[in-house]
């Protein structure tokens, strides 16, 4: 088990980006758990002069990664941010859209200022993000009562690989054990930091994803693995996600919590990528479908800046079992779990 990420939050609402956190102090909090990078992320700029002012800042900071550079909408400062993406590898931005028009709209940008380049990578369109979480692009913070804040991502891939298995009893036997064992720990470690350098501990993002360049560290690997092929693997996503919902420990939760399959980040991913029924997997996974409830939470951005608590009643996984042709689920399954088309 390792961190994969200690992300921090700045609200540049309320403050300069004039923070004193040293690296090392935050790797030797964690102790016995490696923390693999450092973030950090500001409130979403209001105006292209912000904007300028605000990577003047953040670039001469010691942080591995940089969030929070995104607009609300899609307008001048959205080329603006896909334009600074260019400069430096560190920078990531998002678009926060409210419709499939203005992520069509968006996405016209992307391919008019970045076609064929890699700081496209950098860059994400989304809608509903989930608050405080420690993966960037989508990452930030606008809520009033946060001066500094900070959140942890952490990973243990390649601990469930060794006990893969397509029974779903011993598959959430493992994954609740693993973390029933470092949870507590981490969030104990978390809040002795809070209380040494004076920054609000928000919480614990326990998505499973992959971590790029790292083998052992593959979530396609492991989902082959249980399924033995690259058919029937929605089903084993859900599982996981609906496991993850259930842990019966108690600890702060921020950010996602879901299996992420990011294709460009997984060599696994990628390859099975090729067969379509993989495709289709791939758009579904990729949604925090399953919640406990049967719902999907997330906050929604307004154009003003605001945000609220947003929930979906749908039964994505329910809609795919009620399909009756293996062609019809899939495009069930797509229509109820693409993020765009569910909310837009």
């Amino acid at each position: 088990m390792f961190i994969r990420t200690v992300t921090f939050f700045v609200n540049t609402y309320r403050r300069d980006l004039s923070i004193d956190i040293s690296r090392r102090e935050i790797k030797e909090a964690f102790e016995e758990y490696e923390v693999y990078n450092i973030r950090l992320s500001i409130s979403p700029p209001r105006s292209i002069e912000e904007l300028h002012e605000r990577l003047k800042e953040m670039l001469k900071l010691d942080f591995d990664y940089f969030g929070g550079i995104g607009s609300i909408g899609v307008n001048d400062l959205s080329v603006e941010i896909i334009k600074a993406l260019k400069h430096d590898d560190r920078l990531t931005g998002f678009i926060s859209v409210e419709s499939i028009e203005e992520s069509i709209e968006a996405a016209r940008l992307v391919k008019e200022h970045l076609y064929r380049d890699t700081a496209a990578a950098r860059l994400l369109i989304g809608i509903n993000p989930p608050r405080f979480s420690p993966y960037l692009p989508y990452s930030f913070v606008l809520d009033p009562s946060i001066d500094i804040g900070f959140s942890v991502a952490i990973n243990r891939v390649a601990d469930l690989r060794e006990v893969a298995s397509r029974d779903l009893g011993e598959l959430r036997e493992a994954i609740v054990k693993i973390l029933s064992k470092h949870i507590p720990r981490i969030e104990a470690l978390s809040k002795r930091l809070e209380r040494e350098i004076d920054a609000k501990y928000l919480g614990i993002d326990v998505s499973l994803a992959p971590m790029p360049g790292i083998k052992d560290e593959s979530v396609g690997e492991l989902l082959y693995n249980i399924t033995g092929s690259t058919h029937g693997i929605l089903p084993y996503i859900y599982f996981i996600n609906k496991t993850l919902d259930d842990l019966p420990i108690v600890f702060s939760r921020v950010g996602y919590n879901r299996v992420m399959t990011p294709l460009g980040e997984d060599h696994k991913l990628a390859e099975l990528a090729r067969e379509l029924c993989m495709l289709y997997r791939h758009r579904c996974g990729a949604y925090r479908e399953g919640s406990r409830r049967g719902y999907s939470s997330g906050y929604h951005i307004y154009r003003n800046g605001s945000e609220k608590a947003y929930r979906s009643s749908s039964d994505p996984l329910g809609r795919w079992r009620r399909s009756r042709s293996r062609s019809n689920r899939l495009r069930s399954c797509a229509n109820a779990l693409d993020p765009l088309g569910s909310q837009g």
